[in-house]
């Protein structure tokens, strides 16, 4: 892995962020740390320690309110989950996220979620589904004027 060196220096540089986080002001770092020890995790072969990671980066971005740090472990909860072949447990996951996108107003989140639930419903042969989830995304994309999301 070409990486590999970059990979451990940033799971090192995430594990002491994680020791050094004061009580205070620290948790919403512990949340996006853990969030990208479970990128790390991974992508480096081993999903079910970067799914445990998630998890407590999400526990940690409720307990502290961080809605946008929901958002993301749900989204990246999902990934895992859908990258595992449990197309159930990622679409609750992408939903929650979804729902959580669209009350904070992240629409660009929204978007890509979106995408995500269309994917796994084009995949599984739910093409009305998926064509009304691209829509969806697509008139998100066109409303804050997102050309990228809209091309």
């Amino acid at each position: 892995m070409a990486n590999l060196g970059e990979a451990l220096d940033a799971r090192a540089a995430c594990q002491r962020s994680i020791e050094l986080a004061t009580p205070v002001s620290g948790s919403l770092l512990v949340a996006r740390s853990l969030s990208i020890l479970g990128n790390i995790a991974a992508a480096q072969g081993n999903p079910a320690q970067g799914l445990e990671l998630h998890r407590q980066a999400l526990r940690f971005a409720r307990k502290i309110g961080s809605r946008r740090d929901v958002t993301g472990a749900l989204i990246n909860i999902g990934n895992i989950l859908a990258d595992q072949g449990d197309q159930a447990g990622a679409q609750k996951s992408y939903e929650e996220a979804v729902k959580d996108a669209r009350e904070i107003n992240d629409q660009g989140q929204a978007i890509t979620i979106l995408n995500n639930l269309a994917i796994m419903s084009e995949t599984a042969g739910k093409y009305p589904a998926a064509l009304r989830l691209y829509q969806q995304s697509l008139d998100v994309a066109k409303a804050v004027q997102d050309r990228g999301g809209v091309a």
